[in-house]
């Protein structure tokens, strides 16, 4: 059922649409915005320690969490977008490639979904610390950093699968 719906053109075509154009918007205009000129959010989606997340934060100003609040909806929407096309696009070329029986290549596609979950964890946990940063509980912070790592790791690995796919001309096994 989830492989017909991902095999929908006008899906990977919206989709993939959708998550260059907000792609642009979060890392041009939202992470500038929330950082307020302080170190990248990208030091705190890499922080393994509540602490030094805490110190990344403290470089953001005042109302960090706030212009956080305000527009983490758009990181939501890219996630979702992202996810959907890369998967998209994995199972309409291994299909194409006449790979839809092997595991190893079907895994791909879960794993770009995965990502995509994995990322809306990382947002709602990320809305939590930065209302209460030193009240958030460290374990939890630790969760935190589990769902970032898991995050680029399926990213990464569901992105080597689609290069793998693009660029042999006959069935990669």
């Amino acid at each position: 059922m989830l492989f017909s719906f991902l095999r929908n053109r006008q899906l990977r075509i919206y989709s993939t649409l959708l998550a260059a154009v907000l792609g642009a918007v979060v890392v041009f205009l939202v992470d500038p915005y929330i950082e307020g000129g302080g170190r990248s959010i990208v030091f705190l989606q890499l922080s393994l320690d509540r602490n030094a997340a805490e110190q990344v934060v403290a470089t953001w100003g005042g109302g960090a969490a706030i212009r956080f609040s305000r527009t983490i909806w758009l990181d939501y929407l890219f996630a979702c977008a992202y996810a959907l096309s890369l998967a998209s696009w994995l199972l309409r070329l291994i299909e194409k490639k006449g790979l839809s029986s092997s595991r190893r290549y079907s895994a791909a596609v879960w794993l770009a979904l995965a990502a995509g979950m994995s990322d809306w964890m990382e947002n709602s946990l990320e809305l939590f610390f930065l209302t209460d940063p030193e009240g958030f509980p460290g374990p939890l912070f630790t969760f935190h950093s589990l769902f970032v790592w898991l995050k680029f790791t399926a990213l990464a690995f569901s992105l080597l699968v689609l290069l793998r796919l693009l660029i042999h001309p006959q069935d990669p096994k």
